[in-house]
């Protein structure tokens, strides 16, 4: 029976939405399918499609790379003595002979290996597969987040023009960011913070100017709370950007309030253990 995930779908984490597309995972009464859809096309820029369409592009970005295994070198099957037995010919003649089997490399060696003839070919086990899936889904979340935040500064610096729902949408995309920051655990959110202030330190008089950053809000695509918790926290990262005066910055900030309404219990305390370290 699958497990069940009862949280609104912009709060799921990046591995939470990769068991949902395995079927791993269920929704729970706080959202849909649809909605965990729409999450996942926005987050991990899909092509989008209806429900099973997007759990088909996630699997398929989730995929670890095969790279194909070098043969080990050729061996020659190494034998065993079986010790001394007696034989006798068809003239009735006998004597004591050494007899010899294969030695069972797939039985004592403990590794994977096929066998074609006499040559030893080395394959990845079922754990290998497990490992690099795993690590392939833990990198998943920060090359989202450094790919977002760069997409961001070329639309939205200077001098960049914009047409229709570009400037607005680019403002949306950079909420998911910074969500998906938010949600990394760990030393991938300590990575994922340090990103985020270090991107608004080098183009804080860029694309992070107060001039720039706020300019579409009456017509991006989030809904009230989204839009104040795009404002406060665009705040803490523009006031806590520099380091030198970092400390000096959090005292103008409610960290609390900042963060409250992204429903995370577990927010407020990462974010006071990375601004303390």
């Amino acid at each position: 029976m699958s497990n069940v995930v009862n949280k609104q779908a912009t709060q799921w984490t990046d591995e939470e939405l990769v068991q949902w597309a395995k079927g791993e995972v269920e929704t729970g009464p706080s959202t849909s399918v649809k909605a965990v859809a729409k999450e996942a096309t926005a987050r991990f820029k899909l092509e989008g499609g209806d429900v099973e369409v997007v759990k088909g592009q996630i699997l398929a970005m989730s995929e670890p790379v095969d790279e194909e295994q070098p043969e080990a070198p050729v061996s020659e099957e190494p034998v065993v003595n079986d010790g001394p037995s007696v034989q006798t010919d068809a003239d009735g003649n006998s004597a004591m002979v050494f007899t010899q089997k294969p030695f069972d490399l797939n039985k004592e060696s403990g590794v994977a290996v096929k066998t074609e003839g006499k040559k030893i070919v080395a394959t990845k086990t079922a754990a290998d597969v497990r490992r690099e899936t795993t690590i392939a889904q833990q990198g998943l979340g920060m090359k989202l987040i450094e790919e977002g935040l760069k997409e961001y500064v070329n639309k939205m610096r200077p001098g960049v023009p914009h047409n229709g729902e570009e400037g607005p949408n680019a403002q949306a995309a950079l909420y998911r960011v910074i969500t998906n920051a938010f949600r990394q655990t760990g030393s991938d959110f300590s990575a994922a913070m340090g990103l985020l202030l270090s991107t608004v330190r080098e183009h804080r008089k860029g694309a992070f100017n107060e001039r720039y950053v706020f300019r579409y809000m009456d017509r991006v695509k989030l809904n009230a709370q989204e839009r104040r918790n795009f404002e406060r926290v665009i705040n803490l990262l523009m006031t806590t950007c520099e380091p030198a005066t970092r400390q000096q910055g959090l005292k103008q900030v409610d960290l609390e309030s900042t963060v409250s309404g992204f429903g995370d219990p577990n927010l407020i305390q990462k974010l006071t253990e990375y601004f303390s370290a």
